[in-house]
């Protein structure tokens, strides 16, 4: 996964940076796209992204997932199990959203300044590129990959 969107990152971030700032809308889409054709959906401020979604469950099954599936076999009811889930889901939302807003607001300021985007999805799709290919060599390297 990491490899996945490091390299789209990079691929987004070089088309920004050799077409200039007007080549992506602030979202990220192709200027030329129609709007009803869009990967997302628009709630007033808010996007609906079913890109977004999806890397959200991988992540999730990837790491809290499993913390959950351990700390539900100490767990010797069903009601105290539940309240587990529950509340770990709601603690885990609740901080991933205040760490991407305190992350996303001043990187989205840094972001609207022109040509500084895709030097920022750059730099972000080369990070992601390197930690996905160290653990994925890691791994591969104790045969823990299929």
């Amino acid at each position: 996964m990491l490899l996945m969107l490091g390299a789209r990152a990079l691929y987004r971030g070089m088309v920004d940076v050799r077409g200039g700032p007007d080549a992506w809308h602030a979202h990220g889409h192709r200027a030329h796209h129609h709007p009803a054709r869009a990967a997302h959906l628009h709630v007033g401020r808010w996007i609906i992204s079913p890109r977004s979604f999806f890397i959200g469950i991988v992540h999730g099954l990837a790491g809290s997932g499993t913390l959950v599936a351990l700390a539900m076999s100490e767990l010797d009811t069903l009601p105290a199990r539940l309240l587990y889930v529950a509340l770990f889901g709601f603690g885990s939302i609740a901080a991933m959203a205040a760490l991407s807003g305190l992350a996303g607001w001043p990187l989205s300021r840094l972001a609207a300044r022109p040509g500084v985007r895709g030097w920022l999805q750059v730099a972000a799709g080369t990070m992601s590129v390197l930690v996905g290919g160290l653990w994925g060599w890691a791994m591969l390297g104790r045969g823990l990959a299929p």
